[in-house]
């Protein structure tokens, strides 16, 4: 497998040393039938919903077997899934996939006793949905951390911000063997510039994130 082809992109910032977090976007053409066979082993997708759900999750794991390669120099082959579907990684790796829409990405890093991982994308709400995803969260009492500081352009921005951690957060508790949380029980300390901090039950998230044309992508670390 070689480096990292011109429909991959490679995000920095990631928080953890060493590690490797790499962006897709779909094509049609982005896998060949002999790389679909390849990489799913002669699985089938039967049983696991729509078309396009099916191509999300095969989009998901051809963009995290390529960053294991640019991460140990491995192929992975196929990445089955586990209790409430989280990845079952190859040993000593640790990681997370998110997937939205056209986009995949997948962040890896060498586990070695390391913290677990939390990747989430979203695309940027427009105004309406932002409106009602606040007042949702006022309603369920979910604190709303003070956004200014993020220099993002508008309140819409602001909370797909928000929304994004918190599915960072969850992913983390997730792969760390940990139950996911309602969201009032989840503590935003504080959200600047590229980076975040929150807490859940007294356990400390340490966070960073990035604007990438159409989304939000958010890294936690648990």
């Amino acid at each position: 497998m070689s480096a990292v082809p011109s429909n991959f992109e490679k995000i920095e910032g990631s928080l953890v040393p060493g590690s490797v977090c790499l962006l897709s976007k779909w094509r049609d053409d982005l896998l060949s039938p002999a790389d679909r066979e390849n990489l799913m082993g002669g699985r089938s997708f039967d049983l696991i919903g729509s078309p396009e759900r099916q191509k999300q999750l095969l989009h998901g794991r051809h963009v995290a077997r390529r960053a294991i390669w640019q991460l140990a120099n491995v192929d992975a082959g196929w990445i089955d899934a586990g209790e409430n579907r989280i990845p079952l990684w190859p040993a000593g790796i640790t990681g997370s996939i998110s997937h939205t829409g056209a986009y995949a990405g997948a962040w890896v890093a060498r586990s070695n006793g390391g913290p677990a991982l939390g990747l989430d994308l979203q695309p940027w709400l427009t105004p309406d949905q932002a409106e009602k995803l606040e007042k949702a969260a006022l309603k369920r009492g979910i604190p709303l951390p003070d956004l200014t500081k993020t220099r993002l352009d508008g309140p819409a921005k602001g909370m797909t911000l928000l929304f994004c951690i918190q599915e960072s957060i969850q992913k983390c508790l997730g792969n760390s063997g940990s139950p996911t949380v309602e969201m009032n029980r989840i503590r935003i300390d504080r959200i600047d510039w590229g980076q975040w901090e929150a807490a859940v039950d007294g356990a400390r998230i340490q966070g960073s994130w990035r604007e990438k044309d159409e989304l939000c992508v958010t890294f936690g670390a648990l």
